[in-house]
């Protein structure tokens, strides 16, 4: 999650949709306030907070939800998970490698272990991931939908044309023109979608990212 005050815009982060090449992109230049993380002051978000939990943040806070530019990207969501593993995948190999530099990086990747060791196969792997229905692992639809269903942002952009929605940003919030989208994270790809989209797991994802897939008209593709 990015605010910026001067700018009048908020991001709503959804996991695996391009949020840290947005906020790289973004933190030389200085163009934004706060950024999920620690808790900066009385600010009670994170990285992945909810479009809901920061219009009530905002509320809380006395500031005027209305006046800023609410944006989040969304992805099809076979590619997403498919991410997901890829990304998981990668901590797990790396456990005792010196590319993981920090506290936080090897407990995410003992965890990731931990997941591929207690499955058989990668498609149980997935399966599980899918299941998971807590902070990140929620469908996409709540992260900017309120409790009654109503969306509540200003624009979904899609994460297939991230470089046209991060330009239509730029132009929208005033912070430039000419600005290039960093892209960073990238998922280390080993496993591909017919080798755990098939059968259950294809229906169960379609059906916990349906709101999604209807709204963007996303399809399943290998």
């Amino acid at each position: 999650m990015l605010i910026s005050h001067k700018y009048k815009f908020l991001t709503i982060d959804i996991p695996k949709t391009g949020t840290r090449s947005m906020r790289e992109t973004l933190e030389p230049l200085k163009l934004f306030d706060f950024h999920g993380g620690p808790r900066v002051g009385d600010i009670r978000l994170w990285q992945h907070s909810t479009a809901l939990e920061a219009k009530m943040e905002f509320a809380r806070l006395g500031w005027d939800w209305d006046s800023y530019f609410k944006y989040v990207v969304v992805r099809n969501p076979y590619d997403r998970y498919l991410s997901f593993l890829n990304y998981l995948n990668w901590f797990s190999e790396n456990l005792n490698s010196d590319k993981l530099t920090t506290e936080l990086q090897r407990n995410q990747a003992r965890q990731a272990r931990s997941l591929f060791q207690h499955s058989n196969n990668i498609e149980e792997v997935m399966f599980k991931l899918i299941k998971r229905n807590q902070d990140h692992w929620r469908s996409q639809d709540c992260f900017f939908r309120d409790n009654a269903g109503n969306i509540i942002v200003d624009h979904i952009a899609d994460f297939s044309n991230i470089n046209e929605e991060f330009s239509f940003f730029c132009k929208k919030t005033g912070i430039g023109e000419n600005l290039n989208l960093r892209h960073s994270n990238k998922s280390h790809k080993v496993f591909n979608k017919k080798q755990v989209f098939s059968g259950m797991n294809l229906k169960s994802l379609s059906e916990k990212e349906c709101f999604v897939i209807n709204l963007m008209g996303y399809t399943y593709k290998d």
